[in-house]
């Protein structure tokens, strides 16, 4: 919304003017969520940034969203190969720190990202594998957005073939379900 890119670009001038890297890393991965779907070019330059402050070693608490955000642009521009390397780095970034609620942030972050990418079996197993970690990350328009996602990834794969991926993956340990992700 408007209001969010408002919220966020003020953010990132308060950022810049603390001259704060680890504040400029966020700000800046704030500004690029914002502008995923409205300034996708907007959102790749802001995501870089922040990819690049934490390369450069500001803090990397935003790192698994940011990498969460490029796959969303990649996506939303028809590159498919692009989205997938973008979440496996996510998610990969996620296992290796330990980060469980990261890691579930990302598989629902992904869902959607799968779906749109015509990914279904990929979207269902991210959002069983985040439905099985009991976080619950999303709430109000981007819990319907989630939701709404999951029911076209069920409705491309149909119901008995949905409900029995579910079943298998639901059935996974935690390493075994980080081993299929990855």
């Amino acid at each position: 919304t408007g209001e969010a890119r408002d919220v966020a670009e003020e953010l990132l001038r308060l950022a810049r003017q603390l001259a704060n890297p680890g504040q400029l890393a966020v700000a800046c991965g704030a500004l690029g969520s914002v502008l995923v779907t409205s300034d996708p070019n907007g959102a790749l330059a802001a995501l870089r940034e922040s990819l690049a402050l934490i390369e450069a070693g500001a803090s990397d608490m935003i790192r698994g969203v940011v990498l969460g955000q490029m796959a969303r642009v990649h996506a939303g521009r028809g590159d498919a190969r692009g989205a997938l390397d973008w979440l496996q780095d996510a998610i990969n970034q996620a296992v290796q720190c330990g980060d469980r609620a990261t890691l579930f942030g990302t598989l629902e972050f992904a869902v959607a990202t799968l779906v749109d990418i015509g990914r279904p079996t990929l979207a269902l197993v991210a959002a069983c594998a985040a439905a099985s970690g009991h976080w619950t990350v999303f709430g109000g328009e981007a819990r319907a957005a989630l939701e709404r996602a999951i029911a076209q990834a069920r409705c491309e794969l149909g119901p008995e073939q949905a409900d029995a991926l579910w079943a298998r993956v639901e059935a996974l340990s935690y390493e075994d379900m980080v081993d299929y992700l990855r």
